[in-house]
């Protein structure tokens, strides 16, 4: 063989390898990229934006035991899909490199309301978990709630479902809508213990109103030692101007687990409380207790029972004047940092679903209505029926409320999350489908870019919608003080609306503030602070040129501003590209030489999102709204809690 012919061959050999291991060496790139992504994600208890990561390698690596145990613990964690994390978990349970596998299965079934399932697969994990893990999981006490689960969903209370709403937990006190001789609020720094103070401790407690020397209130917190947990607590009002030391309730009501949300109804005497102690299900069950002011004394505890309790939390239950209309809430349904408030006609009486499936247990444990029996027709009061006609015959418009207010200010932010979190993954995904050197993968993952952004889009929508129903609902309202309604028409210029606040305090304007904006850019000031309002316009002309370029982005800007980010360009844009927009800012990322084009400066998500549509509509399909508070960037979920925090009545 000669000399040219061995380096031929040489030279084909590694151009085989090369074609061999490139391509592997590219997935395995792409594989590292997702899994860190995903790893991180789920590190910061960031479920909603590690689950499509971690099922996107599920769908590459079908096989690897470690994503479909991180696409249960994502799941599990969100409460979704309880059927996928069995599925999941069982493959994963195979696997004995994963024995929290039969744990986190045992969750599921309980969480399913498959008790006996869920028993089994907590006492495999007895045998082969380690004994820390056994401890600090208080596995023991999980298999009695499970236990419980079984007895208590042999009966259900005859309940009738008026109403269901949905509200993030921290504006679960401006939720409540039921009539009662007193209001729910955060628990004052007075009511503090010590302890409360060194574990940063915060809970509800219902406060009732003229409350007179010698009444008594309940609150939750820890004692000296904060060692049982948390506690049920009363507080005398001792001569209208003090209260008296916490008094800790006995071990009838307080156990050692967690017990809190105390409600004491003074006409019927009985104290309504959460508790993960007692005959529990699984997390927080609601307990009633009848006191006796002769003897002093609390009856034993009973379990309001099932379906108002469910192995999720259920908490916080207050009755109306009459103790007959009753307002709870539960966690059992909905996502993350998200409850749900149920309204129902409370009944003494039980029937027996000894005899339904685990399906139709589940079916009736969601409270939907009004049939939530399975084959029973609930019985609606006298008392209901003339509320419901009295309602239909009112022709009157409906008077502002403050808690419709609030219920559709949480709606609209539990959209706009699932919008900003679809929007993220959409931006994630760009970044990562450049490391993809398969084409149909990645024409796979394009397709799954644009179904996200169109979901977000969508969801965005409807999110704008409530945002904008709710602030019709407060403009409207003749109740509030003016200083309140600080939303104002400032001009229209080309058809399009310009809003502005009225922020008490502040400096004045002159009528001129946008061309005195425009003159001091001109002037090369361009890191004034943006004035206080909604600033934006399209113009006949653009007003930027060569001596009064495009400004950059202010950097020395206070409180929550809301922007439109038009673009992302590897070279600076000639300023016809932006027609008439103004105002206009650029940003350049040094780390990743990138140039960002902005428009508009906006106080409201309402004037944000009605400039989006214009900007949209004039060859800017891609812009989206981006926020800052005190010039750090924030998204915009947070923005709106921000700014709707401001608002609440």
């Amino acid at each position: 063989m000669t000399s040219s012919k061995r380096w031929i061959d040489k030279w084909l050999a590694c151009g085989f390898l090369l074609l061999v291991f490139i391509p592997h060496y590219a997935q395995d790139s792409v594989k590292s990229s997702l899994k860190s992504k995903a790893n991180e994600y789920f590190m910061n208890k960031d479920y909603t934006h590690a689950l499509p990561l971690y099922r996107e390698l599920v769908n590459v690596y079908p096989r690897d035991s470690y994503y479909q145990y991180q696409t249960a613990l994502c799941l599990l964690n969100s409460n979704q899909n309880l059927e996928e994390v069995i599925e999941l978990m069982l493959n994963v349970s195979a696997d004995k490199e994963y024995p929290l596998a039969f744990f986190y299965l045992g969750r599921a079934y309980h969480l399913f309301y498959a008790f006996d399932e869920a028993v089994k697969s907590y006492s495999h994990f007895l045998s082969l978990g380690r004994k820390s893990d056994i401890r600090k999981l208080n596995v023991q006490r999980l298999i009695e709630m499970a236990k419980n689960g079984r007895e208590l969903t042999r009966y259900a209370r005859m309940i009738t479902v008026k109403n269901t709403s949905i509200s993030p937990t921290y504006l679960l006190e401006n939720a409540y809508v039921i009539p009662t001789h007193g209001k729910i609020i955060q628990k004052p720094d007075e009511f503090f213990t010590k302890q409360d103070q060194n574990m940063n401790f915060n809970s509800l407690m219902y406060l009732p109103e003229n409350v007179k020397t010698n009444d008594l209130i309940y609150i939750t917190g820890y004692n000296e030692t904060g060692k049982r947990g948390k506690e049920i607590f009363r507080i005398k009002y001792i001569d209208g101007q003090t209260w008296s030391m916490p008094e800790l309730l006995s071990e009838v009501i307080n156990t050692a687990s967690d017990e809190e949300y105390p409600f004491f109804d003074t006409h019927s005497s009985i104290l309504y409380f959460s508790s993960e102690g007692h005959s529990s299900m699984g997390g927080y069950d609601i307990f009633k207790s009848l006191y006796d002011p002769n003897t002093g004394t609390w009856s034993k505890p009973e379990n309001l029972g099932f379906p108002i309790n469910s192995p999720a939390d259920d908490f916080m239950l207050v009755t109306d004047k009459t103790g007959q209309i009753g307002q709870f809430a539960s966690n059992r349904n909905t996502g993350p940092g998200m409850i749900t408030l149920y309204h129902i006609h409370l009944s003494d009486d039980f029937i027996s679903v000894n005899s339904l499936t685990t399906d139709e247990i589940r079916k009736l444990s969601v409270l939907s209505m009004p049939e939530n029996i399975p084959g029973v027709q609930p019985e609606v009061s006298k008392m209901e029926i003339s509320e419901l006609n009295s309602e239909q015959d009112k022709a009157e418009p409906t008077p502002f409320s403050k808690n419709k207010y609030n219920l559709l200010i949480a709606e609209a932010l539990s959209l706009q999350l699932k919008a900003d979190s679809l929007a993220r993954i959409a931006r994630d995904q760009r970044v990562l489908i450049r490391e993809i050197p398969d084409d149909d993968a990645k024409k796979q993952f394009i397709s799954d870019i644009h179904s996200a952004e169109l979901e977000s889009k969508k969801i965005q929508y409807e999110a704008d919608q409530k945002f904008l129903e709710a602030r019709k609902m407060k403009n409207s309202s003749d109740t509030l003080p003016e200083s309140d309604t600080n939303l104002v028409f400032y001009k229209e210029i080309n058809k399009i609306k310009i809003f502005q606040y009225k922020i008490q305090d502040s400096p004045a304007r002159t009528s001129d503030g946008l061309q005195n904006s425009s003159a001091m850019a001109a002037a090369g000031n361009h890191n004034v602070d943006v004035p206080t309002g909604n600033l934006f316009e399209i113009l006949d002309t653009s007003p930027y040129n060569e001596t009064n370029p495009i400004p950059p982005l202010p950097s020395g800007t206070n409180g929550l501003i809301y922007r439109i980010q038009l673009g992302v360009f590897s070279k600076p844009k000639e300023i016809e590209t932006f027609g008439g927009l103004y105002p206009l800012y650029t940003e350049w990322l040094t780390e990743k030489n990138v140039y960002k084009y902005y428009t508009g400066s906006f106080s409201s998500s309402e004037s944000v999102s009605t400039a989006l549509e214009k900007v949209r509509n004039i060859g800017f399909p891609d812009a989206f709204v981006v926020a800052y508070y005190n010039a750090t960037p924030i998204t915009t979920e947070k923005a709106r809690e921000i700014e709707f925090a401001g608002l609440k009545l």
